[in-house]
């Protein structure tokens, strides 16, 4: 018996060189089963629903209500639930939605999708590394592209957008919206209503739309729209650069030749 422990010693020894061991093994039995494959974790603590996506993996999140329930889908990865969340298959979950006051959405790394279409409940989708298309609901929402070349659309409500470093697409939609590009030559549609748009520092174009708006170019040598056929309702500031500038009659107009 003393012999075979030394010899089941020294397997253990050889396999764990070959970096095949793990710590804890020998109480696995013991050990709750971990998600070795499911890099998508939801978890709702309190108030707050948290998803976040694995590396590696290029995600698309869906967001939704069905009944009492805030359901999460993942057809990129598989999806783990935690908290007062249960799973429903290997890519979805549900949440309770009763008192849910808050819930994020970290995409990660890769090119990934998320979309909301909650009506009542604000979401925060954050983009991360990666190319990512940001699709928010009818609630306020607040979107954050991060890096990459994203595509950030706000819908309806009071949305809070924002690009990255890079060039990036962005779309208020309707609702009093606040949008800033950042870094890049970005793309900027404020949509109906009254939006506030700071381009930042690349060469931005930027349409405001029908509603009383403010939109700043930055730096950089931008392109700004804010003609709806109604005089005196915008306030367009150039920024530090030449920029082009189109305005209604009686429009503030600030910085541009």
């Amino acid at each position: 018996m003393k012999r075979t422990h030394h010899r089941t010693g020294a397997l253990l020894a050889t396999v764990c060189g070959f970096t095949l061991c793990l710590p804890g093994v020998a109480h696995a039995a013991d050990a709750p089963t971990p998600h070795l494959f499911a890099t998508t974790l939801v978890n709702k603590t309190g108030t707050t629903i948290t998803v976040t996506a694995g590396v590696g993996r290029g995600n698309t999140i869906s967001v939704w209500q069905s009944g009492s329930n805030i359901r999460i889908r993942d057809t990129g990865d598989t999806v783990a639930p935690s908290g007062d969340c249960t799973a429903i298959s290997t890519t979805e979950v549900a949440c309770r939605a009763a008192d849910t006051t808050e819930l994020v959405v970290s995409a990660g790394d890769q090119d990934d999708t998320v979309t909301s279409s909650l009506a009542a409940l604000g979401v925060t989708l954050i983009g991360g590394a990666g190319n990512d298309n940001l699709y928010g609901g009818s609630a306020n929402d607040t979107l954050e592209g991060d890096e990459g070349s994203d595509f950030l659309s706000g819908s309806a409500g009071n949305d809070t957008l924002t690009g990255g470093a890079e060039a990036d697409r962005i779309f208020g939609g309707s609702g009093n919206d606040s949008i800033e590009g950042r870094g890049g030559s970005d793309i900027v549609d404020g949509g109906a209503d009254n939006d506030v748009i700071y381009g930042g520092s690349g060469n931005e174009r930027i349409v405001a739309g029908a509603g009383n708006d403010y939109a700043e170019g930055g730096n950089g040598r931008d392109t700004i729209d804010t003609v709806d056929n109604v005089s005196g309702n915008d306030y367009v500031e150039g920024g530090a650069d030449v920029d082009d500038c189109r305005a209604d009659l009686g429009d503030n107009v600030s910085g541009c030749p």
